[in-house]
């Protein structure tokens, strides 16, 4: 004889809580790495987030959340700590995006001109003696 499935709206709000805090925890982690540059554990934890919240994805569709109103105020406070958290993180993996792009056209930029006799100097399009960083 099969068990009754409970009905999608009487699951309580409390499993949620959990895959919150071990997003908390994961992003926490990936700051970590992303200061120490440790690009494995980077990869880890990328998909560590991505199976976490497929997890509170399928929870939160069987629960088929129809209001914000419907958060606890715990579950609401840990959505704006893992938002803040998410922002921090993004900006440190910008700020690395950046200072790649820089090196990298550092690299790849053509040399500002040759001088030749009389002082005078022989500039190739798209050269300049100044690189402007905004």
């Amino acid at each position: 004889m099969q068990q009754p499935t409970p009905n999608s709206q009487d699951l309580p709000l409390e499993p949620e809580i959990p895959l919150y805090q071990q997003l908390l925890d994961c992003l926490e982690e990936e700051w970590l790495a992303l200061i120490q540059a440790q690009e494995e554990a980077i990869l880890a934890l990328a998909r560590r987030k991505e199976e976490i919240l497929t997890k509170l994805s399928r929870l939160r569709g069987d629960r088929q959340v129809t209001a914000a109103g419907e958060e606890t105020p715990e579950i609401l406070q840990l959505q704006n700590q893992i938002a803040q958290r998410q922002r921090r993180n993004l900006s440190l993996i910008n700020a690395g995006l950046e200072v790649i792009q820089d090196f990298l056209f550092q690299l790849n930029a053509a040399s500002p001109g040759m001088y030749q006799g009389g002082g005078k100097v022989q500039t190739f399009p798209g050269t300049s003696f100044f690189h402007r960083h905004v």
